[in-house]
């Protein structure tokens, strides 16, 4: 007990790591059913953050973990794409990437896109900044074989490896390897697991909160990954460790 409460050193200690990954998969209005609420610290946490990191941000679509990681991400992006040329963004979501990446490299044509559900979330964002340097967002199912992109120089995408359904995975990789040219780099951004197990609780937490939502989700192992990738011809040529216990993969297309 904490002054008569019921307390939990394990939640306050996980929950601002598992707030950033829930603000990434209930980014839009709705209830949601916490099954095993114990003390009630995750509850009452979650609550309070979450009508500012969930949902909107004076009328467009925000989401606390791209704040939060946006400018370690950049840091990492002006590494690699040092030299101009058109970018493409896979699940560009609220948008708030594509216009910090996009101001803060304007050597660089920023291509937002995602799937044709959801492809436009993003708009505000960008009809807010008006930033000569991103196109308009594309409508991309990564599933399809004729992707409607101009001819890219690299590709970027955050937190969608653990999303997508494994066949998806396979399909974004292929489909970046066909359109990308020797030399050119496909950086990844999440959560990734090594020598078949999680980096930290907060992962494993997670990885288990959506193979419980859905089965085709989870937390994607880095050896699978390399394997996969090596088939389409794209080989791992760098991983860095990033805060909140994710990582940012560069991808080279031989």
């Amino acid at each position: 007990m904490n002054h008569g409460k019921p307390y939990s050193q394990a939640c306050e200690n996980n929950k601002p790591f598992i707030l950033e990954k829930l603000s990434l998969v209930f980014n839009k209005p709705g209830t949601i059913l916490e099954v095993g609420t114990g003390t009630g610290q995750h509850a009452v946490y979650f609550a309070e953050h979450s009508q500012q990191r969930w949902f909107m941000n004076h009328g467009k679509p925000y989401s606390q973990a791209c704040e939060n990681n946006k400018p370690f991400i950049l840091e990492k992006l002006s590494l690699v794409f040092n030299k101009p040329g058109t970018i493409l963004e896979v699940g560009t979501g609220t948008g708030q990437h594509a216009v910090y990446f996009a101001e803060h490299l304007p050597h660089l044509t920023w291509q937002p896109s995602d799937h044709p559900d959801n492809y436009q979330l993003c708009l505000p964002w960008l009809e807010e900044t008006r930033l000569t340097n991103i196109r308009a967002p594309v409508p991309l199912d990564v599933g399809n074989t004729d992707w409607p992109i101009p001819d890219i120089q690299g590709a970027f995408s955050a937190n969608t490896a653990h999303i997508m359904a494994w066949e998806e995975v396979e399909a974004m990789f292929s489909g970046l390897a066909g359109r990308l040219r020797e030399g050119d780099a496909f950086c990844l951004y999440g959560p990734f697991n090594y020598q078949g197990t999680w980096t930290s609780e907060s992962n494993r937490q997670f990885d288990h909160y959506l193979r419980a939502r859905n089965a085709h989700m989870g937390i994607r192992h880095i050896e699978d990954m390399q394997e996969m990738a090596a088939r389409t011809g794209l080989a791992l040529e760098n991983d860095f460790d990033m805060p909140a216990n994710n990582r940012f993969l560069v991808w080279r297309k031989r």
